[in-house]
């Protein structure tokens, strides 16, 4: 009796700790396999995170970029403006310096000449009144025969500097005055000073 309880005993006792031994097993299995996904879940999730950092360094360094970028382009603008504003000036004030009484009455003779040259000088001349009384004889004297084929010589108030030409018939006008002068060389040269300014801000 007491052999037989003893082997019962040891049965139990075997049996129980194989019994433990495979939950434990089991647990350990368990436990590894979640601390697998657990391990997975955060590798994924940082990876994740990592990109997405990533992308939104990218954004805000492109962002960055484009804003400079930008802000370069409105500079380069700005003064390309200001240039060709104090170019346009500079043209204006040395064409009005040029038209001096001297030269004023030299140009009018010659433009008088040649336009009425083999055909009847059937023109109108405009000068500016301050200038008119300077020149208005010499002009005159030069142009004699001119005046005879119906040339006329006039003071016009609105006019500052230079002189205006037209034919009586109005079929042409030709605007010699210093803004008019002014006018064609801002429309000629600014397209060459944007393309010089466009060729230096390309070549730093």
């Amino acid at each position: 009796m007491d052999v037989q309880l003893k082997e019962i005993i040891e049965k139990i006792k075997s049996e129980g700790v194989q019994n433990a031994e495979a939950r434990a097993s089991e647990i350990i299995a368990e436990a590894e396999s979640k601390a697998q996904e657990i391990t997975a879940a955060a590798e994924k999730n940082a990876a994740a995170m990592k990109q997405k950092a990533e992308q939104e360094a990218a954004k805000r360094e492109e962002s960055g970029k484009s804003a400079l970028s930008q802000a370069g382009r409105d500079l380069l603008i700005k003064v390309e403006a200001q240039l060709q504003a104090q170019f346009e000036s500079i043209i204006n004030s040395s064409v009005d310096a040029a038209f001096t009484s001297s030269t004023l009455e030299t140009a009018v003779v010659e433009v008088v000449k040649s336009w009425s040259a083999g055909k009847s000088a059937d023109l109108n001349v405009l000068l500016p009144e301050k200038e008119y009384t300077k020149i208005e004889q010499g002009l005159r004297s030069k142009l004699a025969a001119e005046l005879k084929s119906g040339l006329e010589i006039k003071p016009f108030r609105d006019l500052e500097s230079g002189f205006r030409v037209s034919e009586k018939d109005g079929a042409a006008y030709y605007d010699f005055s210093a803004a008019g002068i002014a006018e064609v060389l801002v429309r000629f040269l600014n397209p060459r000073l944007a393309e010089l300014l466009k060729n230096a801000a390309e070549s730093h």
